[in-house]
């Protein structure tokens, strides 16, 4: 718990005084600051499915696939 509430800004501290363990803490950080990446998740599947050698190289292909 010393080390949650000694790497807080201070505007957060009063958030976590009611919670009594570590745990309690995290888990209500973890609910405020938690982000869903569905949006980037989805573009990630759609450009997956659409990435195809085609008359690349393994080479290019690889670096597309990396790059993504």
């Amino acid at each position: 718990m010393s080390w949650i509430l000694g790497s807080m800004e201070p505007s957060v501290l009063l958030n976590l005084k009611p919670y009594k363990s570590s745990r309690e803490m995290w888990d209500y950080l973890k609910n405020i600051y938690n982000q869903s990446n569905t949006a980037q998740r989805f573009q990630l599947e759609l450009e997956l499915g659409q990435l195809s050698q085609g008359s690349m190289s393994i080479q290019e292909f690889y670096s597309s696939f990396a790059n993504l």
